[in-house]
């Protein structure tokens, strides 16, 4: 079993979802701003955000609080916690409005660089 789960972003037409570990992000895609030369941080903003969790085990939850204390000094917010346990929680390190809107903004490299200008080229021709 992997202790991390492969993460991604889709963009296909103007619908986004992001899988990171153990939780998934859908929304409808209001900007998404990667720079031409120099990519450095992807900028996404979605409305109508909804988010699902997957139920981890013990060592996954294990593994997570021994490694957050380490991880949130270098990592976004949301990245940290490996395994968020509940969605008021991870709503809040996200930043979820109460009406559905999100900003996120992180790393290129995160899922490459690209990779996420394929993702977001093929968004934009509508594939």
């Amino acid at each position: 079993r992997e202790w991390l789960s492969p993460s991604h972003l889709e963009i296909v037409g103007n619908e986004a979802e992001l899988k990171w570990n153990n939780w998934r992000l859908t929304g409808t895609v209001v900007s998404a701003d990667l720079p031409a030369k120099k990519a450095r941080r992807l900028a996404l903003k979605l409305s109508g955000a909804k988010l699902l969790i997957d139920p981890v085990g013990p060592l996954f939850l294990l593994s997570s609080w021994l490694v957050y204390p380490v991880m949130r000094c270098f990592v976004p917010s949301w990245w940290a916690p490996l395994y968020p346990v509940g969605k008021t929680q991870l709503a809040s390190m996200l930043g979820v409005a109460a009406d559905g809107s999100l900003t996120l903004s992180f790393p290129a490299r995160t899922f490459g660089k690209r990779n996420l200008r394929r993702v977001i080229d093929n968004a934009a021709a509508g594939t």
